[in-house]
């Protein structure tokens, strides 16, 4: 996995701010071992050679307090029940002029394995195209890649529609990649979901799953 600083300026974005209703707890909190969901999901970005990590996270979330100690930007969705567009939009706004990508990953897509982002990096800069998307098994997944040319798009997109507005107007531009992990297509969105995928990282299968 790559350890160098980016050659293009990529900025990864973890997606924080729900509330977790159904798992009964803020999930960039949840640990998967010793470390919290956020903090595996930011360690990878590290690994990865991303230096520009940004975390939107609800007013009230403990995260920042939890993770004080990363070099991490920490941004607020004053209002979440908007959906993660709004996240993004918050993100958008603090963006560096030099930004030509930014990956998006919400925090309940535990994946942790830094050459999935190396993949998706690999072909942004081969020109692939605007959306690179992860796929196992045929689906596609989280994280993405979205090019600069998805930002005013990602603004422009309705509430009820959210990113799934760019896929629509860029599909001639997305780009998939088949990657070994099979955690790209999943969410843990439920206590049962969490545990089957907290028995398959104990047995060492959350990053080598063909």
């Amino acid at each position: 996995m790559s350890k160098a600083p980016d050659e293009t300026p990529v900025v990864s974005l973890i997606l924080a701010a729900g509330k977790g209703s159904r798992m009964g707890m803020e999930k960039g909190l949840i640990l998967i071992g010793q470390w919290t969901l956020a903090e595996r999901i930011s360690r990878m970005y590290e690994a990865a050679g991303l230096s520009n990590c940004i975390v939107v996270v609800a007013p009230d979330s403990r995260l920042p307090s939890r993770m004080a100690s990363r070099k991490l930007t920490f941004l607020e969705n004053p209002d979440p029940s908007r959906g993660p567009i709004s996240s993004i939009w918050t993100a958008l706004d603090v963006l560096p002029a030099q930004c030509e990508a930014l990956i998006l990953h919400p925090v309940d897509v535990p994946v942790f394995d830094a050459r999935v982002v190396d993949s998706l990096i690999a072909a942004f800069r081969a020109g692939r195209g605007s959306l690179i998307i992860p796929t196992h098994g045929g689906r596609r997944g989280h994280p993405i890649l979205m090019s600069r040319r998805c930002f005013p798009l990602l603004r422009q997109a309705p509430l009820d529609v959210g990113a799934r507005y760019v896929h629509r107007k860029l599909a001639h531009r997305i780009h998939n990649v088949a990657v070994h992990c099979r955690w790209v297509t999943h969410n843990l969105n439920t206590p049962v979901q969490l545990a089957e995928f907290r028995r398959a990282f104990t047995s060492g299968d959350h990053s080598h799953v063909q």
